[in-house]
């Protein structure tokens, strides 16, 4: 993995074969400063929902546990191209 930030404050991360197929796999991966966090959800419309309910919601707060469950969630669905 490479990771800088930019003059402008842009975080770039580059990414190698192996870490992709982790991110595919289940297995989200961080920026050494874990300021940026990569993760893999077959249908991104069903992700943007369910983050829409969690963000609308009363709480409005995404926990770990929440990222963990609706990303395990999200694995078991067909993926949409």
């Amino acid at each position: 993995m490479i990771y800088f930030t930019t003059p402008d404050q842009k975080h770039v991360l580059i990414l190698d074969p192996e870490r992709l197929d982790k991110i595919k796999a289940g297995e989200p991966v961080a920026s050494p400063d874990s300021l940026v966090m990569i993760a893999y959800c077959p249908d991104p419309n069903w992700m943007r929902e369910r983050l829409l309910e969690v963000f609308n919601g009363e709480g409005r707060t995404l926990t770990p546990a929440k990222l963990d469950e609706l990303l395990a969630e999200g694995l078991k669905l067909p993926e949409v191209r």
